[in-house]
This record gives structure tokens, sequence and C-alpha cells, in this order.
């Protein structure tokens, strides 16, 4: 089987997002707290484990006690079940769980892999009586991309022993993007120490924004502008580029720009800013897809405040929202650069989410595109959906 390569896949898959454009129950819930003890942690009786020794006997049993049903189902919704926000590594859109109901072991050992990186395990032992097949495989690389952020610093790979995979954080850190291709230049290892690290300030810093931030009596709509009010305001967007917003280098990529940004507060392409707002919402557990659309043009007062600035890119993306029910049309990415230019100077000014809550009509308003031109990018499949788009009717009215 073929090496995985996590984060060289992240950018081409950005890619072939934008080439669409040039071509027309009842929730039982799975509860991280009975997951069995992660590998190299401490069991109750101070005993440490290994990857050859765990509580549950092989370390491919992380959910070998849970049923196909219950697989399939969403992850315990901490915020409103209990209160306030605990960090899970297994949530997986709803999309994606609805779209895999006849393939439970795809989810299965996606969400293996995401509590495997998670604990910072550097080995994963695949059941072997799963039968997965490299496209099976190469299904969960690309559901654990869609799930976390920390998946574009992690890449996995098959081992000489069958069924073991090894698993690398910051597999090319130091490295240029040709040097990573043609196996050139020196990688500089990251100690697992700092390593964990980060992906705990990662996870500290998503449950603080969360938890100081929102309250369970919110509704979706108050929770989903809370979360985008944050992103709009406190972080700093230095894009690479200030005609090509949507570019994402290999080089900010293969550093961890994509989780050390978030932590910072500081990111170079809109696309990292929409990828931090889906993640959002998916550990809220609220209903979001990605939209491409492509062949149009802003309106004249992006174009006139924007001026040099306006995005010139033929493609465009941002994306669909269900709040409470009702579907809506948003574009973090447009509001972030609005707001910086309409606010330069004035850290405190608060975003006027012009953009937040669109209803179709405002979106081609603001975005004026053929609507035979839109997709909904799906990565799970490499290509467009052939879902139709949820209507929708009315914008947003939470103030």
């Amino acid at each position: 089987m073929r090496k995985n390569k996590l984060s060289k896949r992240i950018i081409s898959a950005i890619t072939a997002a934008l080439m669409i454009f040039a071509i027309g129950c009842t929730n039982k819930t799975i509860d991280t707290t009975d997951y069995p003890t992660p590998i190299g942690e401490e069991t109750e009786s101070g005993e440490t484990l290994t990857n050859t020794e765990t509580e549950a006997g092989e370390q491919a049993g992380y959910l070998s006690g849970v049923s196909d049903e219950d697989i399939l189902k969403p992850e315990k919704n901490t915020l409103k079940e209990d209160g306030k926000y605990t960090y899970n590594p297994a949530v997986i859109p709803k999309w994606i769980l609805e779209e895999y109901k006849d393939n439970p072991k795809i989810i299965r050992v996606s969400k293996e892999i995401l509590i495997a990186i998670n604990n910072c395990d550097t080995e994963y032992v695949l059941d072997e009586n799963l039968k997965m097949t490299d496209k099976d495989i190469e299904l969960v690389s690309n559901i654990v991309y869609e799930s976390t952020p920390i998946a574009t610093v992690v890449d996995w790979e098959p081992t000489e022993t069958k069924n073991v995979y090894k698993i690398l954080y910051f597999p090319y850190n130091g490295l240029s993007e040709s040097e990573a291709d043609d196996g050139t230049g020196e990688l500089v290892p990251l100690d697992m120490d700092e390593v964990k690290d980060t992906i705990d300030d990662f996870k500290n810093y998503v449950s603080e924004t969360i938890n100081n931030n929102i309250s369970a009596d919110m509704n979706e709509k108050e929770m989903a502008a809370a979360i985008y009010r944050h992103i709009i305001k406190d972080y700093e967007f230095s894009p690479e580029s200030t005609t090509d917003y949507l570019s994402l280098n290999f080089e900010p990529i293969s550093q961890g720009e994509m989780v050390k940004g978030a932590i910072d507060n500081k990111y170079t392409s809109g696309v990292e800013l929409e990828r931090i707002f889906s993640f959002f919402m998916n550990q809220l557990q609220i209903e979001m897809y990605d939209l491409a659309g492509g062949g149009g043009y802003f309106d004249k007062k992006v174009q006139e405040t924007l001026g040099d600035k306006r995005p010139i890119s033929y493609g465009w993306l941002w994306q669909l929202i269900c709040l409470d029910g009702e579907y809506y049309q948003c574009d973090i990415i447009l509001e972030k650069l609005m707001h910086d230019e309409n606010n330069q100077g004035n850290e405190d000014a608060e975003p006027e989410m012009l953009y937040f809550g669109m209803s179709d009509e405002k979106r081609k308003e603001t975005y004026k595109f053929s609507s035979a031109n839109t997709h909904v990018y799906c990565i799970t499949l490499g290509t467009e959906t052939g879902m139709e788009l949820p209507k929708c009717p009315n914008d947003c009215k939470f103030n």
C-alpha cells in the first residue's frame, strides 16, 4: 500500500475544489470517557500502556466494544447535555456519518484514527477483520482531514508489519515542497513532548473559546454568530497574496500553521479561516457544508472598499450552514477582508456581520455567480456532491 501523505493531499484537495469552477433517531452517544486508556498514559493502577499492551487488548480496540449502529450516531453534545463544552476528538460531521451509513467500518476506523492522533500515539493497529481496501484507507484519510485541523500536521504510513501504521507528526517540518517531493533536504524532527504540547494547546484554545463565548442556553444562530465574531475580530489575517486569498502554500502548512495559527489567532489564507470556522461548527454539531462557486464577481461595494485588494481568483469558497432548522449562506473570508479594511487601527471594532446568515438572494447580490457553477465540495469523494443545495429564503435575524 502506498504511503498516505495527508499534508500533500490537503493542498491537492483544495486545488481540486477550485478546478470545479473551470468545468462547470434517538442519540445514543459514544462518550470519550468510556474509551480505553490512551497509549502511553497510565491506568488507574499506575501501569503505563504500550503500543502492544492495551487495557482492551489490541490497540485496534479503541472502539471494539461499540456497535456499528452506535458508531454511526453523533457524539455526545456535552455543551447541551452537561452545560459545559468538553473537547471530543471523535466528532465527525453529521453529513459524513449519513453518507457512510451503509459502510460503518469507514467511520469506525476514522474515529479510531482521530482518537489516536488526539492521544499522540505513534502507531495504529488496524483490525484485520475489517478488511479495509486501499480505497477505504484513502476515504478514512479524507474524513480525518475534514474532521480536524490536527490532520494537517499528521501523516500515517504502513509499516512492514501488516495492518500496523506508523503515525508521524509534523512530517515535513523544515522541508520545502520540492525537498518533500524529491526526498532531499534535512527534516527537522519535533520532540514528541513538543508535539503533545502543541496539540494540547490547540485543544485548550478550542475549549476556552467555546466555553468563554457560548452558553448552553444559546440557540444555534447565537452560537454560530459568537464564533464567527471571534474569528473576524480576534484573528490577524496576513495573506501572502492580496488578490488570491485562497492560496494555501506548502511551507506554512508543513510548519503546522493550520493548528499553530489557530492557537496564535493568526492565518495567511482564507481557506484557513473557513476551515477553523467549520471545525468549531463541527464540534458544536452544527450542520455546515463548504461551497465552491466560480465565474462570478463581487458587487460594487466590495470592489470600491477593497480596491486593488479585491479578490481576483476565478473561484470563491464560502459555506452553507443550518441554524435552528433553517439554511443560510456565510462568507467568513469576505467578512474578514471587509472588516479589516473598514476598521484599520480600530481593534475594538465589532464585526458588521454583513455576510453571516445570507439568503440566496443576498449571496447573489454580493457575489454574482451562476447557480449551475456552484457545488458542495465533498472531500471524501474528491469532487462535488450530487446533492441539491437547500434553499436559503431568508436573511438571518439574530440581533
